[in-house]
């Protein structure tokens, strides 16, 4: 029944009705939310380049620093590009200075990367400011920092999900892989589950997030049975890829040798289903023999430009996050000390800024698609991120910085607003490592 609905909804979402709905809804209080998602999605549907909705989806990156130095992370690599990383932690303050977007997005993510989001010391009182909408909340953490007056916070607001990263069954692995201290996460989770019981309460609702590699298949069974005696959803089930991190020394990932990925799959949903314990996906995502694939996927359809907006870490300068509306290109770098993103019109300034507009026209426009998104969409990305990381990255990076010559190209060099910078190419490009940064990641400022 609820899939039912869930169709039909977006079905509606893409009819005139779906304007004629948000214009008749009133935009004050959780009333807002609702507004936005009817004009939101009448205006995705129809490739509106200026568009009057907010984004509906955000993610933040509450703190630009970690607790862990997880071996499977960029943070190594982000440590080598910025030794001395800006803390960037996100206040109160500027939480209520952004309501008026805030207030209007249905789902809020808060997300670092190489960062631990729990880190932000005012990140429970920062939920309750945002529950009080009626947002959909999300974090991605290490719960190592779930401490039990932070559990009571988010139970009694009714924080929706915690995605708890836990990619290692026992206690000399974990410390290995993460760096941490599992019985500290589990002690913390068993808090969370007991209060949960006590208060009656089903959120948040925590998964697990497992990278399978072949330094902690060994330890499925272990993850699987601790998801089910500390009250997990379910474990999500990730094929490891590599990356800039301090696992490149070692041969961990499966997708040289599928068939050996393949049968610890098999065992791990074998085990799964006799201990009760839920997997995500539903059915094992096998690996597949390394080939190149035929056709450029270009038909894929994305609403990211109109329904997504993302504050990612900057490391090297403090008051400042990178943003965009991916996880395949920044666009702008934003410093706070001289912009207030609450100022409505200055918002959309960004949002409707040239590269923005540049970007919905383009996304989904077949032949005529810009760089970034023709590499997205690309069937073969995913070969060349799991068999050659390197030259994905160098694929990756160099259709970024075409993307920003094509944008200053067919829309003009975008006029001045203090505080806003579109970027010229990846900020974070694995080039970086060997050239002075200060030569490559520049911009102008944003219209």
């Amino acid at each position: 029944m609820l899939r039912i609905v869930k169709d039909l909804l977006r079905n509606v979402l893409k009819t005139p009705l779906s304007k004629v709905i948000g214009l008749l809804v009133p935009d004050f209080g959780r009333f807002s939310r609702i507004k936005n998602v009817f004009l939101n999605g009448y205006e995705c549907s129809q490739g509106v380049e200026e568009v009057s909705s907010y984004p509906t989806h955000v993610r933040i990156a509450p703190v630009s620093v970690c607790n862990y130095r997880c071996l499977f992370c960029e943070i190594h690599k982000d440590n080598k590009l910025y030794p001395k990383r800006a803390k960037n932690e996100l206040t109160m303050e500027r939480v209520r200075e952004w309501r008026t977007f805030l207030s209007r997005a249905y789902a809020l993510s808060f997300f670092g990367g190489s960062e631990e989001p729990l880190l932000c010391k005012d990140f429970g009182e920062i939920c309750r400011e945002l529950k009080r909408n009626g947002t959909r909340l999300m974090v991605n953490t290490n719960a190592s920092l779930l401490t039990p007056e932070l559990s009571d916070v988010l139970v009694d607001i009714g924080f929706d999900e915690i995605l708890v990263s836990y990619h290692a069954g026992t206690d000399k692995n974990y410390k290995f892989l993460m760096t941490g201290n599992k019985n500290r996460v589990d002690a913390n989770l068993s808090y969370l589950k007991d209060l949960k019981a006590k208060t009656g309460s089903k959120l948040p609702v925590v998964n697990f997030n497992y990278a399978l590699h072949k330094l902690n298949a060994n330890d499925h069974e272990k993850i699987a049975v601790s998801a089910r005696e500390l009250g997990v959803s379910a474990v999500i089930v990730n094929k490891y890829y590599g990356g800039r991190n301090a696992l490149d020394c070692y041969d961990v990932a499966y997708d040289k040798e599928p068939d050996v990925g393949n049968r610890v799959l098999d065992e791990i949903y074998t085990f799964a289903k006799g201990v009760s314990v839920r997997l995500a996906p539903a059915a094992p995502d096998y690996w597949k023999e390394s080939q190149l694939i035929e056709g450029d996927g270009l038909e894929c359809v994305c609403d990211a430009p109109w329904k997504s907006m993302h504050f990612n870490p900057v490391l090297d300068a403090a008051d400042c996050h990178y943003v965009g509306v991916c996880n395949r290109i920044e666009l702008f770098k934003i410093d706070y000390s001289k912009i207030n993103l609450g100022d409505d019109v200055v918002f959309s300034k960004i949002w409707n800024s040239s590269v923005l507009k540049y970007l919905r026209r383009t996304v989904n426009a077949g032949g005529a698609i810009n760089s970034i998104c023709r590499f997205c969409k690309n069937p073969n990305r995913a070969y060349w991120r799991n068999v050659d990381p390197a030259k994905y990255a160098a694929m990756r990076d160099d259709a970024v910085k075409k993307f920003f010559e094509e944008v200053r190209a067919v829309m003009g060099e975008v006029a001045s607003v203090d505080g806003v910078i579109v970027l010229n190419c990846n900020p974070n490009a694995d080039i970086l490592l060997n050239v002075d940064r200060n030569d490559t990641v520049s911009g102008n400022d944003a219209d």
